[in-house]
Parts: structure tokens; C-alpha cells; sequence
């Protein structure tokens, strides 16, 4: 082959890139510029075109390593290939960046596709342009993401030097599960409130793994939506934390919000395992009880700022209990108390209440009952549960029942939680504020003993470490020549014959299984050697498989130390159960479907038969006037229809519960408008001067008086009414009967936990919540029962012939009250609706249950209806007038008149709980307008 120089200038491949471009050259001619020579025997197009051919389109992913295995290719040729390569690469995925718009989630996950992976945990930012343009994606950290390591400046320096817009972040997990941690959770905020200040939003923080992905911009948006600009608008996280925050936020602030609402005592609290659990939950310790010296100074060394109790449960006074507590509300008390009065065998003869040696549980019990938690949490070995073929278990629950406590028992397996150990205990959760007892959802993450401990340093029998209680066991030669011959999860059957240990308990001379998780940890694990290096485990490599961190370090001896160990709960399995219970105290408990009514406690309200009612309204109807909504579960149901609803009721507090679901669409309450509510101090107003020693205690009363001030501090009229329908039903639930014509000595009788237990045989716990603990057990149910209907819903205040005489629609709906004391709403309810208005009002409905005026009303009823199509009317076969002369009266006004029935029993208290009543539901239609 001719040499370059041999052929003519204006064939050679740099003339021609000059005189007409680079699309005249081929790729071996562009090649063979970049080259610029060839070698001894062959000219550079020629080592050019066995390159082109030898690679082809893989060309762009050659190595130097590729390249200089061809002849004539050195390093410094390879060298300058693979230069231009990357540079080509890097200036093109720059370029390419530029017209990236990042449009949703999906546009997220396909650029950093590869990153769900990782062995590692990466944290990576896209820099985005005005346009959602990605112009550049860096990772920012490769390790353990960490709110205290992680600096905004890593995130927002490098996007102020790019002008970026906005960032979107994206980490992934290595276990394969895309729950956010709290770490995550803490990140977010941090980086978000960062992006405020700096006028850079941060517009998403995606979780991605192998099981899918997580986004919080998805969860706070609390939709199905993708796609981060809507309507040409584009919200970032900071502000959706803003508005929404409530939906993940009691879970993210590190003992910052809840810090001074959630409080937990721990009673046999040994090392600190439930302890530290609950305190990563973000609970504080109130204080914790333990008498044994050295897990007292364990304890205390690793929670300085606890208070620790060190003596003997029966020495705690209800006093000292008292001091102690100082007034907080306790969300629950947590402990393990040894049960010593029982065997596998069972007792025979004798109660295990009644065994002496289980004085431990009843002091359990004892200060339970004193402190009043709104939950308890004790654990136990599994055998309690089935002991005395489920007996022991019965008394247990019975007790704690006798002190005002639902209580439910289940034996839980802690591998399926994620600890490395197979170790199943029995956990009683009760609870005071709500019957529903849940226990935590299983994870199912197996992790196994390698995972846990494969990284600590390798020790031989009697070696030390710089690593806290990492110090091997010192055993004798005899015991180390046995296990040398038990391999990997085996036992003594492989040990000889003639050195075997003939007999003993199953669990010595064993290996763990590296690839499962531990057996259970116990005080005595001398004979259960590590997977391959021949020694028992150290304190520290138990430690790991209890889910206890490196920091906690365990005093006193060796033989204590893993005492301590072998005793405790796992941290991370309290710390799941806490975070269980802490969505059940600070987040309104969830409900199964959203538009579904909420509870109201209001008598008469017929809620059970509001669907039935409904189902008869007609087709060709668009509108109803509800005229006595009371409880508005039927004004609810006609929305849930897609009715235009108008509901009306002369009740102060009728009106907003009205308000807050019917003519409200959108409007929640959250957490920070919790706060607004309940903060400051309270004081003697309208409430207290009128009410106190009357309905509530006096103390009650000043909070009340509090609470109706604060809610003048919510932002909308929604959020208000809202807030007091929510107030109205904590009031309610607090009274006995649920209704406020009940004598004071009467009330105080019945809330009374022993006196009620004594006649009903319940305690009624209750009555003696405080209106918080039932604003929050409510509030979620309520946020979930508002809805749009996409109509013009309308809510008044009026009297009833008022809003008939100023509205019209196609439907009118009549359920009035009916006559009788025991029909009085004024008397159930006129206390609530003067405390909205912080007035005393006037009594409302005296005209409908007075039996001498009913009759006449219902003609003047009737009489005003002439321009509605159809009239329906509610009524209970037991109520005056009766169903004959409710006829004539209607009958007067228009002769197309349907019955229908339906068995109801309408009940208030005493005899109206015994007669078996039907509702009669009559429907006129106005033929003047049909």
C-alpha cells in the first residue's frame, strides 16, 4: 500500500477535511487524522481501517487495553484514541443534558437507571435549567447517607455555579426496599428549607431500589400524578411540606415536633434495648426503673440524660410515681417483667396472678394503673403465651382489663422484622384511648448472620480489639479441638466420637449458619462458635445480631455484659413498634375508605339508614334541601350522590359540623393546626365562668376556654369549622351518655373508672382522655370524609321556614324532631353550641317537641312546600303526630303520596332501647310541577 505522502494532496484525508468538511471523510479517514501517522510497513489509514473493522459500532466502548493489542498501536496511540473518545462522550452528554426535559418520575428513573444496583448508597443530583432541562447530573456522596454528614452546600454549590433553576434529588437503597428512613426523611426537609433559602427548589427526593421506588413529591402531592409541572406550575418540596407536610412529618423530626408530646417510661429496663428503640423513634424518656447494678451502669453510660430509677419496683410509691411523671401525659409504659412463677409444665393449683413469685407483673399492673398511659407494651418469653393451655395468658389480659385496658397477646418472630435473629416473643399491647389493638406488619427482611458481623475484626480464642466489647472468649484447647471439626451451621455429631460430648443442652458445641439468621440470643452463648473463625461470639458480635450500634457499649464484666445482651429487647423491634404506636397517638388513626361518614355521637342522627333514604331520591333530581340536617349524614350521603346540596339547621354546632362536610370540598386539618389548638396556657373564660363543675371539671373547662380561642387562629373558615366539629366530638365522647342533660354528681359518678367497672363491668377510660387524645383519634377520619362533588354546596343557620321561604330545589327533605323530654336537643347539645359562639344561646326546637304545638307546625310545614317537585319526610312509627294523621295533614296539600317502611329502632336511652319501631319513609310528589 502506498504511503500518505505518495498520494495526491488533494486526496489525502487532512486536505480533504479542509477543503470540504468532515462529512466527506469517512470514519477510517477521521481516524486516521486523529492518529496522524502509522508505523514501519503500514500507513495510518490502514491502521485506521483495521481499527474501524476490528470494533465496528462498539467502537466508542474500546478500553487501551482493546486497542493496543492491535499491531502498531502502542500506549501513547491508544492513549490519544481513547482521549478523544471520552471527550466526545462527555461534551455530548453535557449537550444532550441541555435538551433532557425532565418531565416526570419516569424521566428521573431512566437517567439513573443503573443506580437501584449500587452496592452502595449513592446520592445523585440533576441540575435542571428554567425549562426542566437537565444540564447536569453529579453524584454527591457514594456511603451511609447521613443528615449530620450531609452539608447543602455539597447539593446547591455546584447548582449556583451552573445556574440551575431547580435540583431533583435521587438516592438509592441496597437492601431492595424504597421506604424512605427516617434518615431520608430528615434529608429531605433539611435540603428542601436549604433550596428555600437559596431560591433553588428542590422539586422531587426519589428513593430507588429493586422493589420500585419511592417519591416524596408523589406522597405529598397525595395523588397518582407523575408529572412535576401541572397547569404550568411547578410546586417544590418545600412547599408541599408546607401544605402537606403533616402526612409523613411526625416520623422525620428527630425528636424536634413531638420531642415534648410523646413520652414513654421504661420499667425493667436492663440495658436500654425498648429504651433506645423508642428514643429513634423520637420519644422521651420520662424515666426508667431497673434494680440490677450493672445494667444500671450500662444504662446509664449509654443514656446519660435519662432518668434512671435504680432500685426495687415495690419500692416506687405512687408518690415518687408522681414526681416523676410531673404532669405529662404518658403515651405508654414499656417492660419486660421476668415471670418466674411458671414452667412449661404449668401450675398446678394455683393462679399465676396469684404466685408470689410473680409479684414483678402485678407491680407492672400496679403502676400502669397509676400512671394511666394511653398504651402499654410488655414482653415476655414465647411460652407464656400457650402456658397452662392459654390460662397464664387469659389472667394477664384480665388484669390489665380490670385497670380500664383492651389488651391483645401475639407471639412475634423478630427475623421477620428485620433483626438477623430467629427470636420469638410474646408482646401484650393494650391499649386505654381505642379498642383496636394492631400489631406491627411483618417486613419479611431476612438478614443473616454474616451480614450482621462479617466486617468486625478477625479474633482467635483470647484476642482483643480496639472495637468496644469485640474481645474473644479465652477457651480451653479441649473445647477449641471439638468445634474445629463442626463446620458452618453444623452441631456435635460432627465432632469424633472418642472427644464428643455425650449429652447436653442442643444449643452448645454449634456453629451459627453465616447464611440464615441467628439462633435466638441468649445470657449464656459460651458454646455457640462464630461461622468459621473457631471462638464463640464476642459481646459485641451479639450486640449486632440484638440490632444494638457500635457506640452502645456494655459495662461491667464479660459474663454481665452478655447478660445484658441476651435480656434485652432489640432496638430496632422497639424501635417498629414505637413507630407503630406513634402513628396510632400523633397521626389520626386511618380509616378503610375516604367519603365515608365520621363518627358524630349525635342522637337521632340516622346514619345506619341514610343509604336506604337516598336510594329512593329521583332520577331526575339535581338539588335537595336537607331542612333539619342535625347529624348531616343524610346532606353527606346526597353529596356522595352528586346532589347540589343545601343544608340547614338551626344548631350552632349542627351548622359547622355542616359547614366542615358539606360545603367544605377540599380543607384538612394538620398537625401544625394541631399545635395552633393546643399550645398556650389555659384560662378561665366563657366556659369556665358558666360551665365548670357543671359538665367538666374546672381544669377542663379553662382548656376548653383555651381551645375555642387558639381555632380563631386558623387560617380558613373550613379549618375552623372543622377544628369545632372535631372539639364537639370530644366534648361529646367525654360526657356520659353522650349528651349534656345529665346532673353533675351523676357525671362524676360515672366517670369514676372504679365505679363504673364495678356496675357495667367497664371502665369507660374514655371519659378521662383528654380532648386532645380524642381530636386526634378523630381528625384523620374527618380530613378523609371531605370531598368535592364539583357542585355549589350550601350551608345555613336559619330557621326552618326562613330557608324554605329563600331556596328552592328539586328535592326537599324533612326530618324534624321529634316530641317528648327525651327528644330535647337543646339539653343534649345547647352547651355545645353556646361555647362556639362563647354565648349562652336561647333554646332551639321547644316549638317541634312540644307535643300541643306539633300539629300545627307540620300544617304550616307543609303548606310552605308548594315550590319543590318532591317532599320527603323522615319519620319514626313511635313519634307524634302518628302515621294517620301525618297523612291527613300532607294529604291536604297533595294526593300523590307514597309509604315506605323499613324496621328501625330509633333509641335514645331506657324503653326506646326495647321497642321494636320502623321509620316511615313518605314521599310526595308536587304534581303542580311535574
Amino acid at each position: 500500500m502506498p504511503k500518505i505522502k505518495d498520494i495526491p494532496k488533494i486526496d489525502r484525508p487532512r486536505e480533504r477535511l479542509l477543503q470540504k468538511g468532515s462529512d466527506a471523510l469517512s470514519k477510517t479517514d477521521l481516524l486516521a487524522i486523529l492518529l496522524g501517522s502509522g508505523v514501519k510497513g503500514t500507513n495510518v489509514q490502514k491502521l485506521s481501517n483495521t481499527i474501524i473493522k476490528k470494533f465496528g459500532n462498539n467502537f466508542l466502548n474500546t478500553s487501551i487495553q482493546d486497542l493496543i493489542s492491535i499491531s502498531g498501536i502502542g500506549k501513547v496511540k491508544a492513549m490519544q484514541i481513547i482521549s478523544a473518545i471520552a471527550l466526545v462522550k462527555r461534551i455530548y452528554a453535557e449537550q444532550e443534558g441541555d435538551d433532557f426535559i425532565v418531565k416526570n418520575i419516569q424521566d428521573v428513573l431512566t437517567l439513573t437507571h443503573n443506580l437501584k444496583d449500587k452496592k452502595k448508597e449513592y446520592l445523585v443530583c440533576l441540575y435542571l435549567n428554567a425549562r426542566n432541562a437537565l444540564i447536569k447530573k453529579e453524584t454527591i456522596s457514594i456511603g451511609l447517607l447521613d443528615k449530620s454528614l450531609l452539608h447543602p452546600r455539597e447539593v446547591f454549590y455546584p447548582a449556583t455555579e451552573l445556574n440551575a433553576a431547580s435540583i431533583i434529588l435521587i438516592h438509592n437503597h441496597p437492601t431492595g426496599d424504597a421506604t424512605p428512613s427516617e434518615q431520608d426523611k430528615l434529608i429531605v426537609k433539611k435540603i428542601s428549607e436549604a433550596g428555600n433559602i437559596m431560591g433553588i427548589p428542590v422539586v422531587d427526593f426519589l428513593i430507588t431500589a429493586k422493589n420500585g421506588h419511592y417519591s416524596f413529591y408523589q406522597k405529598l402531592k397525595n395523588d397518582d400524578a407523575f408529572d412535576y409541572v401541572a397547569e404550568g406550575f411547578q410546586l417544590g418540596l418545600f412547599d408541599l411540606l408546607e401544605v402537606e407536610g403533616s402526612k409523613y412529618e411526625n416520623n422525620t423530626k428527630d425528636t424536634q415536633q413531638y420531642s415534648n408530646n410523646l413520652h414513654y417510661v421504661d420499667l425493667f429496663c436492663g440495658a436500654g434495648g425498648f429504651s433506645l428503640g423508642f428514643d429513634k423513634a423520637g420519644f422521651n424518656n420520662v424515666f426508667s426503673l431497673d434494680i440490677e447494678n450493672s445494667f444500671c451502669k450500662t444504662y446509664q453510660y449509654n443514656f446519660p440524660k435519662h432518668t434512671l430509677i435504680q432500685k426495687d419496683i415495690k419500692n416506687l410509691t405512687a408518690d415518687n410515681i408522681e414526681s416523676l411523671v410531673n404532669k405529662k401525659e404518658i403515651d405508654v409504659i414499656v417492660g419486660g417483667p421476668p415471670c418466674q412463677g411458671f414452667s412449661i409444665a404449668g401450675n398446678i393449683g394455683r393462679n399465676f396472678i396469684d404466685d408470689p413469685r410473680n409479684y414483678l407483673f402485678k407491680e407492672f399492673v400496679r403502676v400502669v394503673s397509676i400512671v394511666q398511659p394511653k398504651y402499654l407494651i410488655m414482653e415476655n418469653v414465647a411460652r407464656l403465651y400457650t402456658h397452662n393451655k392459654g390460662k397464664t395468658r387469659e389472667e394477664i389480659i384480665l388484669d390489665f382489663e380490670r385497670i380500664g385496658y383492651t389488651v391483645e397477646a401475639k407471639i412475634l418472630n423478630t427475623a421477620d422484622y428485620g433483626v438477623p435473629q430467629v427470636r420469638k416473643r410474646v408482646f401484650f399491647i393494650g391499649s386505654k384511648v381505642k379498642k383496636n389493638i394492631i400489631f406491627p406488619k411483618e417486613n419479611n427482611k431476612n438478614n443473616t448472620v454474616k451480614q450482621a458481623i462479617h466486617d468486625l475484626p478477625i479474633l482467635n480464642s483470647g484476642e482483643k480489639s480496639s472495637t468496644p466489647n469485640h474481645i474473644a472468649m479465652n477457651h480451653s484447647v479441649q473445647m477449641l479441638k471439638k468445634m474445629s471439626y463442626v463446620s458452618d451451621g453444623g452441631d456435635r455429631t460432627e465432632i469424633p466420637e472418642d472427644i464428643r460430648p455425650k449429652s447436653g443442652d442442643i444449643r452448645k458445641y454449634i456453629r451459627y449458619q453465616g447464611d440464615k439468621p441467628s439462633i435466638t440470643v441468649t445470657g449464656d452463648m459460651r458454646k455457640v462458635f462464630h461461622y468459621h473463625q473457631n471462638r464463640a461470639l464476642t459481646v459485641r458480635e451479639l450486640a449486632r445480631l440484638q440490632t444494638f450500634p457500635d457506640n452502645f457499649i456494655f459495662q461491667s464484666n464479660s459474663i454481665s455484659q452478655q447478660q445484658q445482651v441476651g435480656n434485652a429487647v432489640p432496638p430496632l423491634m422497639a424501635e417498629i413498634i414505637a413507630n407503630m404506636l406513634k402513628d396510632k397517638i400523633n397521626q389520626p388513626h386511618s380509616v378503610k375508605h375516604l367519603n365515608k361518614f365520621p363518627k358524630i355521637n349525635f342522637i337521632g342522627n340516622k346514619e345506619k339508614i341514610t343509604p336506604w333514604i337516598c336510594e329512593h331520591f329521583p332520577l331526575d333530581a339535581n338539588s335537595i334541601l336537607d331542612a333539619f340536617s342535625g347529624g348531616c349524614s343524610v346532606s353527606y350521603e346526597a353529596k356522595r350522590r352528586g346532589y347540589q346540596v343545601l343544608s340547614n339547621d338551626i344548631s350552632r354546632t349542627n351548622y359547622l359540623l355542616s359547614k366542615s362536610l358539606i360545603e367544605n370540598n377540599n380543607e384538612t386539618l394538620n398537625l401544625q393546626d394541631v399545635d395552633i389548638i393546643f399550645s398556650g396556657v389555659p384560662f378561665k373564660g366563657f366556659m369556665c365562668q358558666n360551665y365548670a363543675n357543671k359538665f367538666f371539671f374546672e381544669e377542663e373547662c379553662m382548656a376548653l376556654d383555651l381551645y375555642r380561642k387558639n381555632i380563631k387562629k386558623l387560617t380558613t373558615k373550613y379549618k375552623r369549622s372543622l377544628g369545632l366539629a372535631l372539639l364537639r366530638r370530644a366534648m361529646i365522647r367525654k360526657m356520659p351518655y353522650s349528651r349534656f342533660n345529665i346532673s353533675w354528681d351523676k357525671i362524676k359518678q360515672l366517670r369514676d373508672e372504679e365505679y363504673s367497672y364495678q356496675k357495667y363491668k367497664r371502665r369507660r377510660a374514655y371519659h378521662n382522655a383528654s380532648f386532645k387524645s380524642h381530636f386526634l383519634d378523630n381528625m384523620l377520619e374527618y380530613n378523609n370524609a371531605v370531598f368535592d362533588n364539583k357542585q355549589n354546596n350550601k350551608v345555613f343557620n336559619l330557621d326552618v321556614f326562613d330557608v324554605i321561604a329563600k331556596n328552592n330545589t328539586d328535592i326537599i327533605y324533612l326530618d324534624p324532631p321529634y316530641t317528648g323530654t327525651m327528644n330535647d336537643y337543646f339539653g343534649f347539645y345547647g352547651v355545645i353550641d353556646s361555647y362556639v359562639d362563647s354565648k349562652k344561646h336561647p333554646p332551639f326546637f321547644n316549638n317541634f317537641i312540644d307535643k300541643k304545638q306539633s300539629l300545627a307546625l307540620f300544617k304550616k310545614l307543609f303548606a310552605s312546600l308548594g315550590k319543590y317537585k318532591y317532599w320527603f319526610l323522615s319519620y319514626n312509627s313511635g313519634a307524634y303526630p302518628n302515621k294517620e294523621e301525618l297523612l291527613y295533614i300532607i294529604g291536604q296539600y297533595s294526593k300523590n303520596i307514597e309509604i315506605i317502611e323499613k324496621p328501625h329502632v330509633y333509641k335514645i336511652t331506657g324503653k326506646d332501647k326495647k321497642q321494636k319501631n320502623k321509620e316511615y319513609l313518605f314521599i310526595v310528589r308536587n304534581e303542580d310541577l311535574l
